[in-house]
């Protein structure tokens, strides 16, 4: 049954507004159902992707391949299907919006689109791209038919099936560059340029591009960043984005990169001293206030969580449901430094139980820190310094874990080391 009329879903889905999320519980299965129903032209048929999720105000993509080379192609979507036989294939969505393109030489073409702001969940969002291979006589192939419904709650992504891990230092990139969904990117630096290898993470507004930390030098990242940050507003037709620079905390291997960005046009980069992070981002009482970094359409809760460092905070990006919790809590060796020089182990453990009680009332998908450290074995790290990473562990962490980071703490009133399967509680001092 049509909801809407395709008039309106024509200007909703290229002009809507974003919309902050509704509460939800978890993560969500990927979006895209494969429905079948290609129709081969002389080269076979063209495959249709689905990218993103279509929740309320979030972009997504659609992504054809394996199409004629630098011919016709048009994007149909649609809220209903109505399977019409057509040029010898079926056409599955109704017709409600038509979107030309052009394949490249390789075969491809993508639609970025916008979920409208105002549809509530539910609603199914079919898609077919067609490509026309012959004008005399007419002759068209047709790709698979995806659907998707709209959903309340975090946006979708994903992760990749590794990450880079030092296989082959001649060959490995130097930032492995992970599009979680459309507007949110991982980047992790290889371990053949540091030991470390950090994790950077790119959120995309209308207004602002935020970048959270800059690594431990080595590699071109402001480049690497600006490019992005370019290429997506290009594909959406809206002005550049500047980039704002923040740090997790002032350690150094999260901060070398700093200075390119002196280079980027409008480029602002946060200081790394307490007060400097204090005055950036507004707090009056640090670290027990809660702000926010308006990006545009996408607002980020800023934490104050000191106890690895004096000037460490976490992020949670209230699209994703993402906690972004930089070296306090990943999967690998969790140090406290000063824990007992320096009266740290309570200023820890404090950050910890803040960070709980932010996310008790929040959708909370996935914790995200900066490293990885453990193996897929569980509570056997890495030894320090190792200069290879096979048979990493996965970087997503779930409130879970926060919650036994919290608990493991709560056991320990002195400073002590605790292994558990995904980190490792390690007091410095």
């Amino acid at each position: 049954m049509r909801m809407h009329s395709a008039r309106c879903v024509s200007v909703c889905l290229l002009l809507a507004v974003a919309a902050a999320p509704a509460l939800a519980q978890g993560p969500a299965a990927a979006p895209w159902t494969d429905l079948g129903m290609a129709s081969p032209g002389a080269g076979g048929a063209p495959s249709l992707a689905g990218f993103g999720g279509v929740h309320p105000g979030a972009w997504f993509e659609l992504r054809v391949a394996a199409a004629a080379p630098l011919a016709p192609a048009f994007f149909v979507l649609g809220l209903s299907s109505v399977d019409l036989p057509i040029l010898d294939g079926l056409l599955v969505p109704s017709p409600d919006v038509v979107v030309p393109r052009a394949t490249d030489a390789a075969g491809r073409a993508v639609f970025v689109g916008k979920w409208p702001a105002t549809l509530p969940a539910g609603v199914p969002l079919f898609a077919q791209a067609w490509v026309l291979e012959s004008s005399a006589p007419l002759t068209a192939a047709s790709s698979n038919a995806l659907l998707a419904t709209s959903a309340a709650g975090p946006e979708w992504g994903g992760f990749p099936a590794t990450w880079i891990w030092g296989e082959n230092c001649g060959t490995e990139t130097k930032i492995q560059v992970h599009a979680y969904n459309p507007d949110f990117y991982i980047l992790r630096q290889s371990i053949c340029t540091n030991f470390e290898a950090p994790f950077f993470y790119l959120l995309m507004g209308a207004t602002k591009a935020l970048l959270l930390d800059t690594g431990a030098g080595n590699i071109q990242l402001a480049s690497t960043v600006s490019g992005l940050v370019a290429n997506w507003a290009a594909v959406r037709g809206i002005p550049t984005p500047p980039i704002t620079v923040v740090h997790s905390h002032a350690h150094g291997d999260h901060v070398q990169a700093d200075a390119q960005f002196a280079a980027v046009p409008g480029a602002v980069v946060a200081g790394k001293t307490l007060a400097q992070v204090v005055q950036f981002f507004g707090f009056a009482n640090w670290p027990n206030d809660v702000v926010t970094l308006d990006l545009g359409g996408r607002i980020v809760d800023v934490l104050g969580i000191p106890g690895h460092q004096a000037t460490h905070i976490a992020l949670y990006d209230r699209r994703t449901g993402t906690l972004l919790t930089g070296d306090s809590l990943y999967p690998g060796r969790l140090y406290v430094n000063g824990a007992q020089s320096q009266g740290n182990w309570a200023v820890f453990k404090a950050s910890v139980q803040r960070l709980v009680d932010f996310t008790a009332t929040r959708p909370l998908v996935w914790v995200l820190g900066t490293h990885i450290e453990m193996t897929k074995t569980p509570g056997v790290d890495f030894r320090i310094g190792a200069g290879v990473h096979p048979n990493e562990r996965e970087l997503q962490l779930t409130r879970d874990h926060l919650l036994l980071l919290d608990a493991e703490l709560d056991n320990l009133p002195n400073p002590a080391f605790k292994t558990t399967p995904a980190f490792i509680i390690y007091p410095i001092g």
